[in-house]
């Protein structure tokens, strides 16, 4: 009888790896801020008939165009989270999202809380992942309320 270790009996990632992956992932999200601008300028332009004259401003300053923004962005990870547990920079660095409980799948809906909570997370002073040094199983802030965890997989999978 084989005794092949679980995902969830991995190691849990230290803190450097997962802001190395997200500096990976920047590049990546850069580029989707880039399609999301250039769609919602255009069909912003097709909606109003704005002329070369106009300022394009309002487009980008609007807080439904913020959130429109964010909310790509969150689908994105939640996305490449629920699809295989990874993004491009988690690969890299050989890291991976997975469920807390032993065998249990990774939800779509544990993927989207992890990818609303987690720039507040980072953007609050860090707090979110401070968290992880008092936590007793070592999970960041949005890993607690997602649950979910990220952990350091072997170079074979």
């Amino acid at each position: 009888m084989s005794t092949e270790p679980t995902l969830q009996s991995y190691p849990t990632a230290p803190l450097w790896r997962r802001f190395v992956a997200l500096i990976y992932d920047a590049f990546i999200l850069l580029a989707i801020s880039m399609i999301y601008g250039a769609i919602t300028l255009g069909v912003y332009v097709v909606a109003t008939g704005i002329t070369s004259n106009d300022d394009y401003q309002p487009t980008v300053g609007g807080p439904l165009f913020q959130l429109g923004w964010f909310c790509s962005l969150a689908l994105f990870y939640s996305y490449f989270w629920h699809k295989g547990g990874q993004t491009a920079g988690m690969k890299a660095w050989k890291i991976r999202v997975v469920a807390q409980q032993e065998n249990a799948p990774l939800t779509f809906k544990a993927c989207i809380i992890r990818s609303l909570v987690g720039p507040f997370a980072f953007f609050i002073a860090g707090l979110g992942y401070i968290w992880k040094w008092f936590d007793k199983d070592g999970h960041c802030l949005h890993d607690k309320l997602s649950g979910t965890k990220v952990v350091v997989v072997p170079k074979e999978l």
